[in-house]
C-alpha cells in the first residue's frame, strides 16, 4: 500500500495538553495550601522555568509524598525540561499510588516514544488500559505511536477505539480521515473529515482539512481543455467493486454537475461542496448498501438522519465555515431556525458504542 500523508506531520501532538490535571488526589497537606503551591509551580512551568517548578514540587512532596497531582506536575516539568528519564521515574512513582493513573501512563508513554522506544511506549499504554479500559486518550496515543511505526492498520484500530470512546475528540476523527484517504477510501475519508470539521470548524487545521476534502470531492472527474466534455474516470474510480462503489460513482456524478456550465453558474465554492455532500447523504438515506465496515456502522446513520431531517445545509454551513467565513456567517444569521434545529439535534445524537468494534 502506498500511503500518502499530506499534512499529518503537523498534527502529531500527544495528548498531555488535552487533559493535564489528574484526579483522585491523595494529600496530607491542607488542600488549599497544596493547591496554592502546585498552581504556583504550574505558572512557573508555563513560563518555562522548569527547574524552579520542580524544586517547588519537590518541597511539597517531602511534606506530602502521596500527592499525586504534585507528582504528575513534577514529571510533566521534567519532560518539558528534556529530563525524560527523571520524568519516567516520577510517573512510575505516581502510577504505584494513584487511583486513576491515566495521565501518568500517558506521560511515561510519551517519554518512551520520544526516547525512540515505541514498543515500550505501546506496552505502557496497554498497562494503562488494563486499569482504565475505557480511556480514549490511551487508545489515541497508542494510535499515534503505531502511526509513527508505520503500522497503519493497527493505528486505524486504535483511532477507532478512541473515536467510539469519545466521539467528540476531533483529532481521532482527523487521523481516521487521513488513513482512509491514504488507502483511497474516499467515502470513508469524507465521513471522518466532515465529523472532524463539525467538531473543529475554525482552526488552522480545519482549513487544511477543507483543502483535502475539496480534493476528494473533485476527484474521479476531468474536464477537457475545450471545456465542452467531461470525462468520468471509471477505471480509477471503481477499481475492485465493493460496497462503496455506488457511493463513489454518485460522488463523481455530482462532480460532473458541478463542472457543467449549469452547475458552475452562480455557485460559490461553499455552494459546490454543500451541493455534493447534500446529494451524497440523500443518496445514502434513500438507497440500501451492503457496507458493513466500521466507517459505515459508525457514521452512516448520522449522515442519513441529517438528510432525512433536512439539516444537511446547516451542518455544512457549520462544518465548512473555514472555507468561506463571511459566507457562512451570513447564512447562519439568515437561517437561525435551521441552525438552532441542527445544533439541538446534533447535541442529542448518540454515536454507536463499543459493540461495533
Amino acid at each position: 500500500m502506498n500511503y500518502r500523508f499530506v499534512i499529518i506531520s503537523i498534527f502529531l501532538v500527544f495528548a498531555l495538553g488535552c487533559a493535564r490535571r489528574p484526579g483522585n488526589i491523595v494529600t496530607t497537606v491542607p488542600p488549599a495550601e497544596a493547591d496554592a503551591i502546585i498552581n504556583k509551580g504550574i505558572r512557573l512551568h508555563d513560563q518555562h522555568r522548569y527547574a524552579e517548578a520542580i524544586q517547588l514540587y519537590n518541597g511539597l512532596l517531602k511534606r506530602d509524598p502521596n500527592n499525586t497531582r504534585a507528582i504528575y506536575e513534577m514529571g510533566y516539568s521534567y519532560a518539558a525540561n528534556h529530563q525524560l528519564q527523571k520524568a519516567m521515574e516520577t510517573a512510575d512513582r505516581g502510577i504505584r499510588i494513584a487511583k486513576n493513573p491515566t495521565m501518568l501512563y500517558l506521560l511515561k508513554g510519551n517519554c518512551l516514544d520520544d526516547l525512540g522506544k515505541p514498543r515500550e511506549a505501546l506496552a505502557c499504554y496497554r498497562d494503562g488500559l488494563k486499569r482504565s479500559p475505557d480511556e480514549y486518550l490511551l487508545y489515541y496515543n497508542m494510535g499515534l505511536t503505531l502511526f509513527r511505526m508505520k503500522k497503519y492498520g493497527k493505528a486505524e484500530k486504535a483511532f477507532q477505539h478512541s473515536s467510539v470512546l469519545n466521539p467528540n475528540h476531533p483529532t481521532s476523527q482527523m487521523m481516521l480521515g487521513q488513513l482512509w484517504e491514504a488507502e483511497h477510501m474516499r467515502i470513508q475519508a469524507v465521513f471522518a473529515y466532515m465529523r472532524f470539521l463539525s467538531l473543529e470548524p475554525n482552526s488552522p487545521r480545519a482549513k487544511l482539512i477543507v483543502t483535502e476534502l475539496r480534493r476528494i470531492l473533485s476527484s474521479g472527474v476531468t474536464k477537457t481543455k475545450k471545456g465542452t466534455a467531461i470525462t468520468l474516470n471509471l477505471n480509477d474510480l471503481l477499481g475492485k467493486k465493493n460496497a462503496y462503489t455506488d457511493l463513489n460513482v454518485m460522488l463523481s456524478l455530482n462532480n460532473t454537475l458541478i463542472l457543467s456550465k449549469e452547475g458552475i453558474a452562480g455557485k460559490t465554492d461553499m455552494d459546490k461542496m454543500c451541493f455534493q455532500l447534500s446529494r451524497l447523504f440523500k443518496f445514502m438515506a434513500e438507497h440500501h448498501t451492503e457496507a458493513n465496515d466500521f466507517a459505515w456502522k459508525y457514521y452512516s446513520n448520522y449522515y442519513r438522519t441529517l438528510a432525512d431531517k433536512k439539516l444537511t445545509q446547516a451542518f455544512c454551513m457549520t462544518a465548512l465555515q473555514s472555507a468561506a467565513p463571511g459566507e457562512a456567517e451570513i447564512w447562519q444569521k439568515t437561517h437561525k431556525e435551521q441552525l438552532t434545529a441542527f445544533r439541538k439535534w446534533n447535541r442529542a445524537y448518540k454515536f454507536p458504542g463499543k459493540e461495533i468494534l
